[in-house]
């Protein structure tokens, strides 16, 4: 019997259950990637949005001193209309003067909002900008995963 170079066959022994085992890890992460929880992300959503708008008007790209369409802050700031109308509730008021109101921003106040998750997540923010007082309420109600499985 000859056990001349018999050490290879245990090295690649060794690395084909390494392989195995990898590719089995990579499986099962994949699988639970894809399928795991959804992603909450609303308050971050609305936190970048009242950012935005907030850069939007101290940097003086809209005119503050009567109403605001839509188009106007698409054009002006560069959020789509789409995202605006679908995904976000936003309200700019002015000294209590309403500027814009897109959806009903009111749910933002209901108690027992952060237990329900279908609730929208909500930010507001309020500032001076030219001795005027503005108040900025942004709410995001969209899912990342909504509409899969």
């Amino acid at each position: 019997m000859n056990r001349k170079a018999a050490a290879g066959d245990q090295t690649i022994s060794f690395a084909w259950i390494f392989m195995l085992f990898f590719i089995a890890i990579m499986l099962v992460g994949g699988v639970v990637l894809f399928f795991g929880s959804d992603i909450d992300i609303r308050g971050i959503e609305s936190a970048q949005m009242s950012n935005k708008v907030k850069d939007c008007i101290i940097s003086g790209k809209i005119d503050m001193k009567n109403k605001l369409e839509l188009e106007e802050i698409e054009k002006k700031c560069g959020i789509d209309e789409k995202v605006l109308t679908d995904y976000f509730l936003l309200s700019i008021s002015k000294e209590e003067e309403q500027l814009i109101k897109i959806k009903d921003a009111t749910s933002c106040d209901f108690k027992g909002t952060e237990d329900n998750p279908y609730y929208p997540r909500c930010r507001d923010d309020s500032f001076i900008f030219n001795g005027e007082s503005y108040s900025i309420k942004v709410g995001s109600h969209q899912f990342s995963r909504r509409g899969l499985g």
